[in-house]
């Protein structure tokens, strides 16, 4: 069982210094230097708009507009372990209805440069579908792409 609950500042630089090279893949290509990154999760953090999944992951929320919002993801190396990877989706999966519910979010917006093949596949994972009709700028050598959920 993956514990679920608030970031902190701890859990955030955790995970940057723990970075998968597929998060810090993207990062590169969006043009996001380590210490933007940082301060974007420090406010997050601030209005409570982020969480942990262990020492795995964090998931964090950008408002748009009401209810709407941007959501982040990150992980650690850990997580591409099979069962903590498993674990983190399977928590993350039942966990975004209920964040979303709680924030009265209609919907949540994931956009990613998806830099391997199996992330289409997670976000489908995660209930989310990708937004055919965006056109997203081209980063480097992938094309910025967007996933939903609705409620």
């Amino acid at each position: 069982m993956v514990e679920i609950r608030p970031a902190t500042l701890a859990d955030v630089i955790h995970i940057c210094e723990t970075m998968w090279e597929r998060g810090r893949t993207e990062l590169t290509y969006l043009g996001i230097p380590p210490e933007e990154w940082l301060s974007q999760w420090k406010t997050r953090i601030k209005g409570s708009n982020a969480v942990a999944f262990g020492s795995h992951a964090i998931l964090g929320c950008d408002w748009v507009n009401t209810g709407v919002c941007d959501t982040s993801f990150q992980a650690s190396t850990s997580f591409e372990s099979p069962k903590v990877g498993l674990a983190v989706t399977k928590a993350m999966r039942r966990a975004i209805p209920e964040l979303m519910r709680e924030r009265d979010v209609v919907e949540s917006n994931t956009y990613s440069l998806c830099v391997v093949p199996e992330a289409e596949k997670w976000f489908r994972l995660l209930g989310l579908t990708e937004d055919t009709n965006f056109k997203g700028p081209r980063c480097g050598p992938f094309l910025l792409r967007r996933f939903f959920r609705s409620v």
